[in-house]
């Protein structure tokens, strides 16, 4: 009696089990994303949280360095976000000054499990990482 309860719960588990590839864009956007960009005189570190409802919610790190002396910022954002079709549009601003709207679109060229490539129309393309516990 005991194996067939274990059955009917491991079969029954199977069945509310959602591929990937059949959640929308929007769906699989959900989540902690990370991006960072490093140059010869620059680290920049974005950590954000999509959040279901629209919200965006993200911790934001900018350094520059030259001939050895450097300086850092660290701030958070808040906002929203949408997609339609394959354009993200995110509308954030900073915590420190809720005036300085900032809003950007881009295209989502790729969005896996844990990689996105977001890309605009002047070719810049960005790569960002999904955060897994």
């Amino acid at each position: 009696m005991k194996s067939l309860c274990l059955i009917m719960v491991v079969v029954l588990s199977g069945c509310t089990h959602t591929n990937y590839t059949q959640l929308s864009l929007a769906e699989r956007l959900v989540g902690i994303w990370h991006y960072s960009d490093r140059g010869t005189s620059h680290h920049d570190r974005k950590t954000c949280l999509f959040k279901e409802s629209g919200k965006i919610e993200c911790d934001v790190e900018q350094s520059g360095f030259a001939n050895g002396f450097g300086d850092a910022h660290f701030h958070k954002t808040t906002g929203s976000w949408r997609i339609h079709v394959t354009q993200l549009t995110v509308i954030e601003a900073p915590t420190y000054a809720p005036d300085k709207v900032h809003r950007w679109t881009v295209n989502v060229d790729k969005l896996t499990q844990n990689q996105m490539i977001l890309s605009n129309e002047r070719a810049y393309r960005e790569v960002w990482q999904k955060v897994t516990d």
